[in-house]
């Protein structure tokens, strides 16, 4: 259910700051298809730390540290891949002052 909620929220939201004309749908794919992705591999990687994340309060937050940083350079490398957002952009608003 949240999922859903959250999906339409950003939808709404796009369509109401890129407008209905040409290329909003094209510009919300590309970071769509990341986070799908991103989805995915964080449902494996929960899989296989299922034993860890039951485990005691240390290393069930280790797992889930691990997890987390897992889920980044996922979403990074997949939001490369589909060309959601360039290496030089990134680049940019880090050095920006």
């Amino acid at each position: 259910m949240d999922f859903t909620v959250n999906v339409w929220a950003v939808l709404v939201a796009a369509v109401v700051y890129f407008g209905l004309g040409s290329g909003w749908y094209g510009v919300l794919s590309k970071p769509w298809m990341a986070a799908a992705g991103m989805g995915v591999a964080l449902w494996f990687g929960a899989d296989a730390l299922e034993a860890f994340l039951g485990d005691t309060l240390l290393v069930s937050l280790a797992a889930l540290l691990a997890l987390i940083g897992f889920g980044v350079v996922a979403f990074f490398f997949l939001c490369q891949i589909t060309g959601a957002i360039r290496l030089g952009d990134l680049r940019r608003a880090f050095t920006r002052g």
